[in-house]
C-alpha cells in the first residue's frame, strides 16, 4: 500500500479531474441518458400515479449506475471484459452502500433525537409530554445556548464525522467493483486506512464544491423553469459532480492498491 505521505491531497485532486473529464468525454451518451432520466422524472408529476413516478426513478438510478459503470471502466487501463457482471457488481455494491449509510444515519440520528429529548427535559426541569409543539420548540431554542445545547451540538457533529470517516474510508469501492468485476465494499477499508485527512482535504474541491454549484444551479432554475427542465438542467449541473467524484476513487485506487 502506498504511504499516506506520498498521496499528497493536491495531486489527487489533479489525477481526480483529469482522470475523470477525460473519460467523460469518451461516454458523453451516459450523461445523456441520465440528464434525460432525470428529465422525465421532473415531468411526471401530479396527476400522474406515482408507480409512474417510481418506475422513473428506478430507471435515474440504473441510469446513474450505467454511467458510473462506463465511467471507471473509460478510467481503467485494463477495464474487465464481463461488461454484464461489472455492472451487477457496481449495482450490488450501490445498494449494499445506501442500506450501510441508512441504517448507520437512522441509528445516529434516532440517538441524537433520544438524547435531544433527555436533555431538553433535563435542562428545563419539568415534564415536556403534554407541553405544546410550539412551546417545546422554544424551549429547544433556548436549550441550544446553555451547556446543555453544547453538549448536544457536540454529539450531533460527532455522529456526522462518524458518517464522513466510513465515507472516506469506503471511497474507493465503486473503482475496485469494477476493477476486480466483484462486489466491493467494506473488504476497501484497509486501502485507505491513514489516509482518510488527504481523502478529505481533496473531496472538498471533487464532491463539496461541484456539489454547492449544482444546489445552486437548482435553486436558481427552480425560480424560473418548470419542473422537467430544472431536473434536467441540476442533472446536468451534478455531472461534474459525478466525474470528478469518481475519478478521486478511480485514483485513490490505483495509488493505494499497490
Amino acid at each position: 500500500m502506498e504511504p499516506q505521505n506520498t498521496l499528497p491531497a493536491l495531486s489527487l485532486v489533479r489525477g481526480a479531474f483529469a482522470s475523470g473529464l477525460a473519460a467523460l468525454r469518451r461516454i458523453w451518451g451516459w450523461a445523456a441518458l441520465f440528464v434525460i432520466a432525470a428529465m422525465l422524472l421532473g415531468a411526471l408529476g401530479p396527476p400522474v400515479p406515482e408507480v409512474a413516478r417510481l418506475g422513473a426513478l428506478v430507471l435515474l438510478f440504473l441510469t446513474g449506475v450505467g454511467f458510473s459503470e462506463a465511467q471507471y471502466r473509460a478510467m481503467n487501463a485494463a477495464p474487465p471484459s464481463d461488461r454484464r457482471g461489472s455492472v451487477l457488481a457496481l449495482l450490488q455494491t450501490n445498494l449494499l452502500l445506501y442500506l450501510a449509510f441508512s441504517f448507520i444515519g437512522v441509528f445516529a440520528g434516532f440517538f441524537v433525537l433520544i438524547l435531544a429529548g433527555i436533555l431538553l427535559q433535563q435542562s428545563t426541569g419539568s415534564d415536556l409530554e403534554n407541553a405544546k409543539p410550539e412551546d417545546v420548540q422554544a424551549l429547544f431554542t433556548a436549550m441550544l445556548q446553555t451547556p446543555f445545547g453544547f453538549v448536544l451540538i457536540l454529539v450531533a457533529l460527532g455522529a456526522l464525522g462518524a458518517l464522513v470517516f466510513v465515507a472516506l474510508r469506503l471511497v474507493t469501492c465503486g473503482a475496485a467493483t469494477v476493477d476486480r468485476g466483484k462486489v466491493q465494499v467494506f473488504s476497501t477499508w484497509g486501502l485507505t486506512r491513514g489516509s482518510v485527512i488527504k481523502l478529505g482535504l481533496a473531496t472538498l474541491a471533487t464532491h463539496a464544491l461541484p456539489f454547492l454549484i449544482a444546489c445552486v444551479v437548482w435553486s436558481v432554475a427552480s425560480r424560473a423553469l418548470p419542473e422537467f427542465l430544472r431536473s434536467g438542467l441540476t442533472a446536468f449541473a451534478l455531472v461534474p459532480f459525478f466525474a470528478a467524484g469518481q475519478g478521486l476513487a478511480h485514483t485513490a485506487y490505483q495509488r493505494l492498491k499497490s
